[in-house]
């Protein structure tokens, strides 16, 4: 049986893995991982040698600089890899005629409506990092017309650097936990962001003239809940002795303000590609139960 070369960049964050894994799995896929120290995305030569040498039939973005905090001072880094970098990826599958798939962010938001976010939406961003990932999806877009954008929020997974693995590994050492409770969101495991991937590699790979598999996409899992019970419930299902309690956000003072609403309205990416998105507690239950 034939397979899909797809190239995957940025295969050591914690979407890139989860992709690079699930692809695996699949028959459908050879998944052809490229981090910083494998291509140069900087060098177009380079790069369009690498999508002709490998027959890539599919591009998938996981690369991101996502430092917030960091990047209010590191501004050019940032904008380098979140907004360039998209560019130059998109210009080398319009050249090759092959489809692009983005990952980006709630960031682009920030609009404070308090309801579930639309792709149509207006994007607002508020720090340097959201500005980039806007920058970087305007970018792809207008660079190539099979370019195919995904807006996530609060990605965890069982290894990397993220909040649920933070506040375990403080939970196990410290006594009480402050975490702010007045930011809402939809945590969302990096693992069924990989498999949506693979969904949408599969059809827009039968079909890859089709118009409308194309544009923003919203994709996280389902529900809402703020940051503080988000921590409770897992430091309670794993049964840390640590005890969490609320604050609000003017108290816990960063660089980089958050946007205070990132439920995201997932009708379009279900209507269209119909992944069958589960409810962000039966994701992290999965998650918590893997990790042991």
């Amino acid at each position: 049986m034939a397979s899909y070369k797809i190239l995957i960049t940025g295969s050591n964050g914690q979407v890139g893995r989860a992709t690079l894994d699930q692809l695996g799995k699949d028959e459908t896929f050879q998944a052809v991982a490229a981090d910083h120290n494998d291509l140069d995305i900087t060098r177009p030569d380079r790069l369009d040698a690498f999508i002709l040498k490998n027959g890539v039939a599919a591009l998938v973005n996981c690369a991101a600089y996502t430092a917030v905090d960091k990047a209010e001072s590191d501004s050019a880094q940032c904008w380098a890899v979140n907004a360039m970098g998209p560019r130059i990826l998109a210009q080398a599958c319009n050249r090759h005629n092959i489809p692009f798939i983005h990952w980006s962010t709630d960031y682009v938001y920030h609009n404070h409506l308090r309801r579930p976010l639309k792709e149509s939406d207006d994007c607002n961003p508020k720090n340097v990092y959201g500005a980039s990932k806007l920058a970087g999806e305007q970018k792809a877009k207008f660079h190539h017309p099979k370019t195919i954008i995904l807006r996530t929020s609060w990605v965890y997974a069982q290894k990397g650097t993220n909040f649920l693995n933070t506040i375990i590994d403080l939970a196990k050492t410290k006594s009480e936990l402050t975490i702010v409770n007045d930011q809402i969101g939809a945590p969302t495991w990096a693992t069924d962001l990989a498999k949506v991937t693979g969904l949408i590699l599969t059809k827009v790979l039968d079909n890859p003239d089709n118009p409308e598999y194309y544009g923003v996409y919203n994709c996280a899992n389902q529900g809402a809940i703020s940051w503080f019970d988000f921590a409770s419930y897992f430091v309670n299902y794993l049964r840390l002795p640590c005890i969490i309690r609320p604050i609000p956000s003017t108290e816990f003072k960063r660089p980089a303000p958050r946007p205070s609403y990132s439920v995201l309205d997932l009708s379009k990416i279900e209507n269209t590609f119909k992944p069958g998105l589960r409810d962000w507690k039966e994701a992290v239950n999965e998650c918590l139960d893997l990790m042991g």
